[in-house]
Formats: structure tokens, C-alpha cells, sequence
């Protein structure tokens, strides 16, 4: 397993026209039908109130596939909490 820091990250993706291709390209793969993802997962809670989205997806024939959870209890700011937390996971099929 490896993890990247979002200072990796940052450093990555100074070029942003390769982010942007990438981006472009995944939405018209999207647009004709070529990408799986499947009903998006939701679980609200009541105490605290809150919820959690699971989304995920795969092109077909690419070796890998991504999962991003995410949540978001608004009560957290009063705690000097973030709200909004999440993570992308990308995995390999190999």
C-alpha cells in the first residue's frame, strides 16, 4: 500500500494541463458510457446530524479502479472540527 501526502499531491500536480487532460478525458468517457459507477452509497445520521457519501467507479480494461468517501457533520465547526472529511482510495486490479 502506498500513501500520498497532499503535499505529494500538490507537488504532482503543479503541471495542470496534465491534470486537466485527464480530467477532460474521464468526463467524455463518462458522457458515452464507456465508465462503470455504480448508485451512489448515502447513510444519513440523526445524533449527530450528519451524512456519508460512497462513490465509486471503474473504465472498463484499466488495471485500476477508485472508492471516495466522504461525510459531513456541520455541528463540528461549534467543536473547532473540520466537517467535511473524506478519503479517495485508487486500487490496482493486479
Amino acid at each position: 500500500m502506498k500513501i500520498i501526502t497532499t503535499q505529494q499531491i500538490q507537488e504532482l500536480s503543479k503541471d495542470h494541463s496534465i491534470l486537466m487532460s485527464a480530467i477532460e478525458e474521464g468526463f467524455k468517457l463518462y458522457s458515452e458510457g464507456k465508465v462503470t459507477t455504480p448508485p451512489v452509497g448515502h447513510m444519513h445520521f440523526q445524533e449527530p446530524c450528519g451524512d456519508l457519501h460512497i462513490k465509486y467507479g471503474h473504465i472498463p480494461g484499466e488495471d485500476y479502479f477508485v472508492v471516495k468517501i466522504a461525510s459531513h457533520f456541520s455541528e463540528n465547526i461549534r467543536q473547532g472540527l473540520a466537517s467535511i472529511d473524506g478519503v479517495i482510495m485508487l486500487f490496482s486490479q493486479k
